[in-house]
């Protein structure tokens, strides 16, 4: 990739396509992508797209040394990314069945919250998720942040 692109404006992956970082022909390709600048990083299966996850949550990964700063590379293909190395990655883990996973977000800094939404303003999120190419939960997020920038920039209290 020579030009940095965007998430909403980088075309969908055809199956078949090969792995930016292992070579190997994807069933169904990702698009790579930070999220936290929305910049693209390329095409990979499901694997190497799952290893992105940890490195993003600078976790490390299970796999030898050589994929480690294989997939820290692959990472700094967000222009606006600053370089991360194997310190910077907390100890290995693993999700399986979930339980690691759970354990970690009930001691992250953030709230799990379910409510029930009216079915047209479900409907208008889920038409403005996928045209952001965003999931639902990243849109609501996505919208609140908005709504509490503007509000704490009219001085109003958090």
């Amino acid at each position: 990739m020579t030009e940095p692109i965007k998430y909403e404006d980088h075309p969908k992956a055809k199956p078949g396509d090969p792995c930016l970082l292992c070579g190997n022909a994807a069933a169904q390709p990702a698009i790579d992508h930070c999220h936290t600048h929305g910049w693209v990083r390329g095409a990979l299966c499901s694997s190497c797209n799952g290893a992105m996850a940890f490195i993003d949550r600078r976790i490390r990964p299970r796999g030898s040394a050589v994929r480690i700063e294989a997939l820290l590379a692959h990472a700094q293909r967000c222009p606006e990314c600053t370089t991360v190395t194997v310190a910077d990655l907390g100890p290995t883990r693993s999700w399986n069945r979930g339980v690691e996973y759970r354990a970690e977000r009930a001691t992250s800094p953030t709230a799990s919250v379910g409510f029930r939404l009216p079915a047209d303003l479900h409907a208008w999120l889920v038409a403005q998720a996928e045209s952001a190419h965003r999931s639902l939960n990243s849109e609501i997020v996505y919208r609140l942040e908005g709504e509490r920038a503007t509000a704490e920039a009219h001085g109003e209290s958090s």
